[in-house]
């Protein structure tokens, strides 16, 4: 996933990655939402304000790691998709089954169960269920659904089963309850924030921020599945960042702002170089940018192109000159 000079987002071809040893200076940013550590010249694609409150964006345009130290230049960790599915290969309502699946579905003998209070969430899966396999009814020819039955002992706490067949359909885009990338990225943009929706509805809560808009959190004791889930938020156009708060909780956090300001990192000493040693690597695009994932923070950056090479190919002969002068092979 790229992001164009108008700061929209778009899928493109990664012709290569360029990969290269290094032994040098690093410039290491860490701040609530974003991580990274890259080359002192490496390239970012950031968007650029009027110095005033109204901070109204005026473009964006390309600088370099040791410069990311303007007040009223941004980066932005999520941006509008121009080129996602707008034809649905799947069903709304299969949609909001896999979601209410991923998030409180177990296992049943050959089918699976959804777990769910009775009441306003528990119809929004039988209306699923009866857009998707029609009536309930109990069949082992095709794909069936039993309708909400209380568990034993409870009276508002019940499952909804699903056969043997509806279930292959349901595990085949989510197995393991971990949402596969295919399945995502054929989602039009309705149905990744019905999915989305859906996720917090299950599994997590919502706040409001005041002028920094809504924050949504989902919870799971996996890692993996709140990961899949950030790639769907992430192609919504949201900022996410996915963290351990417990040995056993992860939390993604998704936001509806969408920046972060590099200049008060560096103003908050949060901007370090560090020595490293090691691969240094940077796909190519026709866009020159790219969505980085580093610790659970997510952020377009840039770099790429024959201006990846020429980086590389500078630390390497500065390499090879700096052993010349120190008389080392």
């Amino acid at each position: 996933l790229t992001l164009d000079i108008e700061g929209k987002a778009e899928w493109q071809q990664c012709s290569k990655v360029v990969v290269q040893s290094s032994n040098g200076s690093m410039v290491y940013r860490e701040w609530r939402g974003h991580n990274s550590m890259t080359t002192i010249n490496h390239r970012w694609l950031v968007g650029y304000t009027t110095s005033n409150p109204e901070q109204r964006v005026l473009g964006y345009r390309f600088t370099t790691s040791d410069k990311l130290t303007k007040t009223n230049e941004f980066i932005l960790c999520g941006a509008e998709v121009i080129n996602l599915p707008t034809v649905k290969t799947y069903a709304d309502s299969f949609v909001e089954l896999v979601g209410w699946y991923w998030t409180e579905g177990g296992d049943n003998g050959n089918g699976i169960n959804i777990s769910q209070n009775s009441g306003a969430k528990a119809e929004r899966i039988r209306k699923a269920a009866l857009d998707c396999f029609g009536e309930p009814k109990t069949d082992k020819l095709s794909p069936s659904w039993s309708d909400w039955r209380s568990q034993s002992g409870t009276e508002s706490c019940g499952v909804f089963y699903f056969n043997r067949l509806a279930t292959e359909k349901i595990k085949g885009v989510a197995p393991g309850k971990i949402l596969s990338p295919d399945f995502i990225c054929k989602l039009t943009k309705e149905q990744l924030e019905l999915l989305i929706d859906v996720s917090v509805q299950a599994d997590g809560h919502e706040r409001k921020r005041g002028s920094k808009g809504r924050e949504r959190v989902v919870v799971q004791k996996l890692r993996e599945r709140l990961s899949a889930l950030q790639m769907a938020v992430q192609l919504a156009g949201y900022q996410s960042v996915l963290r351990q708060v417990k040995e056993d909780k992860w939390i993604l956090q998704i936001f509806e702002r969408n920046k972060i300001w590099p200049g008060m990192i560096t103003s908050l000493n949060k901007t370090n170089i560090v020595e490293y040693e090691g691969d240094i690597w940077c796909p190519v695009t026709p866009n020159q940018t790219w969505l980085a994932r580093r610790e659970g923070t997510v952020y377009f950056t840039g770099n790429t192109y024959d201006l990846a090479d020429k980086e590389f190919r500078y630390i390497h002969d500065f390499l090879i000159r700096a052993n010349r002068k120190l008389g080392l092979p």
